[in-house]
């Protein structure tokens, strides 16, 4: 399995939700959901370590189901 980092500015990823100070609104950059090959309907799991976003395809072993 190959792995891949990627940088970007917390502007160009999150943006606030109008009326919502509690939340934020995650977008994915395109060059990640290209080479992934990640849609809509993509179920992913999101951890954080080390002041990282790691994002990885839910699988059952992933998710804890298997």
């Amino acid at each position: 399995m190959t792995s891949s980092t990627w940088q970007f500015k917390a502007d160009d990823i999150f943006t606030d939700i109008d009326g919502d100070t509690e939340n934020v609104n995650m977008t994915i950059p395109e060059e990640i959901l290209k080479e992934k090959g990640w849609g809509p309907g993509t179920e992913l799991k999101v951890s954080w370590s080390n002041g990282q976003i790691i994002l990885e395809e839910a699988t059952k072993e992933v998710d804890g189901e298997g």
